[in-house]
């Protein structure tokens, strides 16, 4: 049984992937510092798919580099943009940068994933700024598409 089990998850060609916590940092203005605060998680869902042709050759024309090569894309649900992923998945693990600020990792055995934003705080932003850009965590767990 478990060998079936794992048998199609590494057929998989994809996945959607629902948040189900999140938390970080965020400033406050009154106390002028950052504190620990959980965050909402609605909307927060992604999908990791194999990546086409249209997806190889709209990053190669990006990224200006006729030997790009990927296997994985990853993207907000719903939304056409999709980034690519770092090679293939290595002891389970796939290593996706969405919208260069955002690490994205599945675990293709657990099913399991985890999301973290920089945010502000490395860049220096105080909280004077309307956003402050708050550094965050997510984790959730993917199905099958």
């Amino acid at each position: 049984m478990a060998m079936v089990v794992a048998d199609r998850a590494l057929a998989q060609d994809g996945w959607l992937c629902v948040a189900e916590q999140a938390a970080g940092m965020r400033y406050d203005r009154t106390a002028r510092e950052w504190v620990a605060t959980p965050f909402r998680t609605t909307g927060e869902d992604y999908v990791v798919r194999r990546a086409d042709g249209g997806d190889v050759a709209l990053w190669r024309e990006l990224l200006q580099h006729p030997s790009v090569e990927f296997l994985w894309v990853a993207g907000e649900d719903g939304k056409r943009a999709r980034y690519p992923c770092e090679g293939d998945f290595r002891r389970g693990l796939l290593r996706c940068r969405i919208f260069g600020t955002v690490d994205f990792t599945i675990n293709r055995d657990t099913l399991r994933y985890q999301s973290y934003y920089q945010g502000g705080w490395l860049s220096g932003r105080t909280g004077d700024e309307p956003d402050t850009d708050s550094p965050s965590i997510t984790i959730g767990r993917c199905s099958p598409l």
